[in-house]
C-alpha cells in the first residue's frame, strides 16, 4: 500500500518552506547579535581603526596645525631616529609596560585566585577588589596623588615608621615611573573578573 501521508512530492514543497525559514531565524539572530554589540563596534572603527589609519596617514605627509602639508614618504620616520626624545620616550614606555604588564598580570590572576576560594565575604571581596576600576580617572588620580604625597602621604608615613626615607614619588625623576606604575594597579579589577570567570567555567572534575 502506498502511505498517502509521506509523499516524495509534498516533501520537496516543504523543503524550501523549511529551509528559508530556518535561514530567516537566522538572519534574525545575526542581526540581534549584530545590534548588541554594535556600540563596541563603532566604538573599535571610532576610537581605534580610524585613529591608527589617520596617524600613519599624517606620518607621511608634512602636516601642520593648519594645514594638511604635502606627501613627505618616510622622511618623518628618518628624522624620528634621530630624534634624542624618541628614544627616550620608548625606553619610558618599555620600562612601564614591562614592568605594569607583568606585575599586573600576575597580581589579577593571584587576586582572581583568592577570590575564587570557597570564603565568606567572597562577594563583597569581589566588589571591593573590583570598584576601583570603574571609579574616574579624575578622582583615582587624586586619590593616588594623596596617598603618594611627599610628606603627607599614607605611603611616606608607612616607610618613615619602619625607619626608611620619604620619597617623592611624582617629583623624583628617579621614582616617577615606579609611582605611574603602581597608580596603572588600580585597574586589576578588569583582568581579575576575566580570570575568576575563566577559573569558574573550569569543571571541578579538573581539579
Amino acid at each position: 500500500m502506498i502511505d498517502a501521508t509521506h509523499s516524495p512530492v509534498r516533501d520537496l514543497v516543504r523543503t524550501p518552506v523549511r529551509t528559508r525559514s530556518a535561514r530567516s531565524k537566522e538572519l534574525r539572530r545575526t542581526l540581534t547579535g549584530l545590534a548588541f554589540v554594535s556600540p563596541w563596534l563603532i566604538g573599535l572603527l571610532a576610537f581605534q581603526i580610524y585613529p591608527f589609519f589617520a596617524s600613519f596617514y599624517y606620518s607621511l605627509r608634512s602636516t601642520t596645525l593648519l594645514s594638511d602639508g604635502k606627501y613627505v614618504g618616510l622622511q618623518n620616520y628618518r628624522d624620528l631616529m634621530h630624534d634624542d626624545l624618541f628614544w627616550k620616550s620608548l625606553k619610558n614606555t618599555l620600562y612601564f609596560t614591562s614592568f605594569s604588564l607583568v606585575v599586573g598580570t600576575i597580581g589579577a590572576l593571584g587576586l582572581a585566585l583568592l577570590l575564587n576560594q570557597n570564603i565568606r565575604g567572597r562577594s563583597l571581596y569581589r566588589v571591593l577588589f573590583y570598584m576601583p576600576s570603574v571609579v574616574p580617572l579624575a578622582a583615582v588620580s587624586v586619590i593616588w596623588i594623596w596617598i603618594l604625597h611627599p610628606r603627607y602621604g599614607v605611603v611616606n608615613y608607612l616607610l618613615r615608621t619602619v625607619g626608611l626615607p620619604r620619597l617623592g614619588w611624582f617629583s623624583d625623576p628617579d621614582w616617577a615611573m615606579p609611582g605611574l606604575i603602581i597608580v596603572s594597579f588600580s585597574g586589576l579589577g578588569n583582568a581579575m573578573i576575566i580570570y575568576l570567570a575563566g577559573l569558574q567555567d573550569i569543571p571541578r572534575e579538573l581539579y
